[in-house]
């Protein structure tokens, strides 16, 4: 090769990663204009459909181009690195923080998408030291840590929000299928459902078994694959007891306080409760994979409000399966459209308005 040759091939990379340079510069020079955190709230879609909302639609997440900013060195190297970790394929269980980062369990992509609505950055967590996740079900943010459970590896993991091992949370004898996974903010608890043997266990912040409760059976207080779970500060528990086709709600103790819905298709029945959670005024949120819809209930079981239909439109769903509520926020994975719809209860302290 001559150095005729030599000099232009130089040329051309010098040519070309300057071309790359002047991009990025430009790219973060039109920041300003597409910034993602700073947007105003926006209200995509409303329940009841007609008079007053309780229920706003706020936002609809399908992976980091929803949540960086949509110019700017980010999105550059966004587009550059593609989209393998960026876009959340199966999402199942969430968890958000107090600092409005989000925790979505991405079962086909192996991980959790890190989503940090106020900063608009996102990272990936794929392994727990040097475990790689196989099969993450559920998460929950627990005063500082992140715990994560894997169904396939048997474990439950707690990290930090980088991803860094912090510990193992180990049940007595092993872990048959452990999925839902719930924080007690005011006593400091761990609740994990495990599935296979029908039974939450609930563990101290040092990792430490302190009880469990549950049993097979369709009774009271007993269960028939639970999935997820919700622990309001200081209780009561809910808990989705997904093939008895009911919701439970327990205290801190596991002793039953009252059972909502039965298998059906009707308003208030149930077709395959998964994702639970109670808002800041004590309302019930159930995302039923079955019936493609979210269903609120008062602490007395009667239904509220109905949201969403089966669909893939704006608030439709398919598979709705993870939840995470915060105060009024509540987050809602769907699984088959590979999205996390972000809703706000928006109606009154005293709103018992029944559903029509």
């Amino acid at each position: 090769m001559n150095a005729t040759r030599v000099g232009q091939r130089a040329r051309r990379r010098g040519a070309i990663r300057i071309t790359l340079l002047a991009a990025a510069l430009l790219a973060v020079a039109g920041t300003s204009g597409g910034c993602k955190p700073n947007e105003p709230p926006q209200i995509l879609r409303t329940w009841p459909a007609t008079g007053t909302p309780r229920i706003v639609l706020r936002k609809v997440i399908h992976g980091a181009q929803d949540v960086e900013p949509q110019t700017g060195l980010a999105a550059f190297i966004r587009n550059l690195a593609g989209p393998t970790k960026q876009v959340i394929r199966r999402p199942q269980g969430i968890a958000v923080d107090d600092r409005r980062r989000l925790f979505v369990v991405d079962q086909e992509n192996q991980g959790v998408h890190v989503l940090d609505l106020d900063k608009g950055e996102v990272h990936f967590i794929d392994r727990a030291g040097k475990t790689a996740f196989v099969s993450p079900v559920a998460a929950a943010w627990c005063d500082g840590k992140l715990a994560v459970s894997d169904n396939a590896l048997k474990q439950v993991f707690w990290l930090d929000a980088s991803g860094k091992l912090l510990g193992t949370v180990n049940a007595p004898g092993g872990w048959r299928r452990p999925t839902g996974l719930a924080w007690d903010s005011t006593s400091h608890e761990l609740y994990v459902v495990d599935t296979v043997t029908d039974e939450v266990l609930v563990f101290g912040g040092d990792g430490q078994l302190v009880r469990k409760f549950g049993q097979p059976g369709t009774g009271p207080g007993q269960f028939n694959a639970p999935t997820h779970l919700s622990v309001a500060p200081g209780g009561p528990v809910l808990v989705a007891d997904s093939l008895n086709y009911r919701i439970q709600l327990l205290d801190r103790t596991g002793k039953p306080l009252l059972a909502i819905g039965k298998q059906g298709d009707a308003s208030g029945h149930m077709g395959l409760p998964k994702g639970v959670g109670i808002d800041a005024l004590g309302h019930l949120y159930v995302a039923d994979s079955g019936l493609a819809a979210v269903q609120i209930f008062d602490q007395k079981g009667d239904l509220l409000l109905g949201v969403g239909e089966r669909g893939s439109g704006v608030g439709e769903f398919e598979i709705p399966t993870g939840m995470a509520v915060r105060g009024n926020m509540i987050y809602v994975s769907d699984y088959f459209l590979s999205r996390v719809l972000v809703f706000e209860y928006v109606g009154g302290e005293d709103d018992h308005e029944q559903a029509q």
